[in-house]
C-alpha cells in the first residue's frame, strides 16, 4: 500500500457509520427484467413484455441504470438466450448476483403468470408453493418455486440493496421475507394466474379441505438477517389475482402501471412505505387486487425507492 515506507503516513479520517451504503462511483446497478406474454400458448397475456420494457425505461431514465447492465428476457426476442425459459431465468439470477458487493443495487422484475403447486415439504403455512411460470414450464419441470427464489436471493451479501418486483398472481408471499405489509382482500378475476392441470388442482383442493385457515401472511421460520436490504413488491396477496389490463391505451400489468405512475407523480423520490400507499390508492376502485410489500427489516420501509431517483 502507499505510504508504508513513510514513517509518518497521513492519518485517514475515521470511517463514518453508514447503515445502508449510498452507491459510490464503484457501485454497480444491475437489473434482470422478465416479461412473458406466452405468445401462442394457452393463457396468453398482453401486458408483461410492456411491463418489463416500461421498467427498463424508468431504471435507465431516472435511476442511473445503464442498458448494458440490464438483462431483458421477453418472449418476443429472436435471440434464444433472451427467451424467458427456466434455464435463461436461472442464468439471469446468476448474472445478477455475480460479484455483488456492498453498495450495489440489484433489481429483479417478473411479469407473467404465477401459479401454485402442493408443498411437499410441510414448510408453507397454506400447504402450497407459489411458483413463477417460465415460458417452457410443463407442470413437472421448469417451474421456479418461492423456495428457490428465497434460496437464490438469500445469498446476496449484506449491504447490497435488492429490490424484487412480482407482477403476477399469488405473489404475496413469494419472497418469504419476515416484515410484511398487506391485508387479505377479495378475489379478483383470474388474469395472471395459470390454472394447474386437474391432478394438481385436486391435490390443492385436498389441501384446502384440510386447512383451517387459508390466509397466512408469511412463513414463521424465515431467517433472512435484518442486515440484508431486500425489499419485495408484489402484485397482490396470495389469495388474489393480478390484472393484465389495457390502461391509457397500452396493455400492461395493473401493479406495474400503478408503481411506475406513482414514481412519476413523486418525481422518483418516495419511500417504499409511501409508494405502497400511493399504489393502493391508485388501484382502489379500478382493480380488486391489493399490492403488498415485504422486507428484511422494518427500518427499510422509510428508505427511498432505489435510494432516490431524479
Amino acid at each position: 500500500g502507499e505510504g508504508l515506507s513513510d514513517p509518518t503516513p497521513t492519518p485517514s479520517p475515521p470511517p463514518q457509520p453508514q447503515p445502508s451504503p449510498a452507491p459510490s462511483a464503484s457501485s454497480k446497478k444491475k437489473a434482470l427484467l422478465v416479461g412473458i406474454n406466452y405468445i401462442g400458448q394457452q393463457g396468453q397475456l398482453g401486458g408483461c413484455i410492456n411491463d418489463a420494457k416500461n421498467q427498463q425505461r424508468a431504471l435507465t431514465s431516472h435511476f442511473g441504470f445503464r442498458d448494458p447492465d440490464i438483462l431483458l428476457l421477453t418472449d418476443d426476442q429472436y435471440d434464444r438466450q433472451k427467451k424467458p425459459t427456466a434455464a435463461n431465468i436461472r442464468n439471469g439470477f446468476r448474472w445478477l448476483l455475480q460479484g455483488a458487493q456492498p453498495g450495489d443495487m440489484l433489481v429483479f422484475h417478473y411479469s407473467g403468470h404465477g401459479s401454485q403447486v402442493p408443498d411437499r415439504t410441510g414448510q408453507e403455512a397454506d400447504g402450497k408453493n407459489e411458483v413463477l411460470v417460465p415460458l417452457d414450464m410443463d407442470w413437472k419441470n421448469n417451474m421456479i418455486t418461492d423456495d428457490e427464489l428465497f434460496r437464490t436471493f438469500d445469498s446476496v451479501p449484506s449491504g447490497v440493496h435488492l429490490l424484487c418486483i412480482y407482477d403476477c398472481c399469488h405473489s404475496g408471499t413469494v419472497s418469504d421475507l419476515p416484515q410484511v405489509r398487506g391485508l387479505p382482500g377479495a378475489d379478483a378475476p383470474a388474469m395472471r394466474y395459470l390454472e394447474p392441470p386437474y391432478q394438481i388442482q385436486s391435490a390443492l383442493s385436498q389441501i384446502d379441505a384440510n386447512m383451517q385457515q387459508r390466509f397466512v401472511p408469511q412463513r414463521p421460520q424465515t431467517t433472512v438477517p435484518a442486515s440484508k436490504t431486500i425489499v419485495t413488491i408484489s402484485g397482490c396477496q396470495d389469495n388474489q389475482t393480478s390484472a393484465d389490463a389495457t390502461i391509457q391505451g397500452q396493455r400492461q400489468g395493473a401493479m406495474t402501471w400503478s408503481m411506475l405512475s406513482c414514481l412519476t407523480d413523486s418525481s422518483y423520490r418516495i419511500s417504499y412505505e409511501g409508494l405502497l400507499s400511493a399504489m393502493r390508492r391508485k388501484l382502489r376502485g379500478r382493480y380488486e387486487q391489493v399490492p403488498g410489500m415485504a422486507t428484511t427489516s422494518a427500518k427499510n420501509w422509510s428508505l427511498q425507492y432505489l435510494l432516490g431517483g431524479h
